[in-house]
């Protein structure tokens, strides 16, 4: 029992809090990563040398070393295979059914079945997609342009990595601004009939 408990607190005390899917991944005694739910329960066991974190009911995994880096494939919240990428790598996790992969030399999105949805490479491309959007160039480095989840280009401007930095930021801060927020797990003291109350309200700001 002490043995248990020992290398439980030992797996805890490593856990990383990139979480996913109610998923946390830790880094074993054996030094290889593996996940757990919340409550420390090993849900896909220790195993692998680098992992990513889970989206969408999947997460990119290597438990091989290559030439050109760690084999990687993406596997399920089961800690089955879902699919490989052969020689390629992830550059973005899962996001409204698409991630993003590159070979160094191209970019492209693939479906939860691991195939080039659109059947299109860029040469480079600024994370995955938000809000239906993507950013993608035709030459390294610049010259961003944005694609609807059709794989089509929708404006005729092309962006920096700074400019769409900031389409980002902006849109959080109008995500924060019109978001209802609400005070319910607080007492509000309020005065009824000359005496003071604290029974709990809810406020919407």
């Amino acid at each position: 029992m002490k043995a248990s408990i020992t290398i439980f607190l030992i797996l805890i005390s490593c856990v990383s809090y990139g979480q996913g899917n109610g998923l946390y991944k830790f880094l074993s005694e054996n030094g290889k990563y593996g996940f757990m739910d919340k409550t420390g329960k090993i849900k896909i066991e220790a195993k692998y040398l680098i992992v990513g974190d889970f989206s969408e009911g999947l997460c990119y995994v290597s438990k091989e070393v290559i030439q050109k880096g760690y084999k990687w494939i993406f596997i399920d919240t089961l800690g089955n295979k879902a699919f490989d990428i052969q020689n390629n790598f992830p550059k973005k996790e899962f996001n409204e059914g698409f991630a993003l992969i590159s070979n160094f030399d191209e970019y492209w999105f693939i479906n939860k079945k691991g195939i080039n949805e659109f059947n299109k490479t860029w040469k480079d491309a600024h994370g995955g997609f938000k809000n239906g959007i993507a950013y993608v160039s035709d030459k390294k480095f610049s010259d961003f342009y944005p694609i609807n989840s059709y794989g089509e280009r929708i404006d005729d401007k092309t962006y920096s990595r700074i400019d769409i930095h900031s389409f980002i930021k902006d849109d959080t801060k109008k995500f924060e601004k019109n978001k209802t927020k609400f005070i319910s797990d607080s007492f509000v003291p309020f005065k009824r009939k000359g005496l003071w109350d604290s029974r709990t309200i809810k406020i919407i700001l």
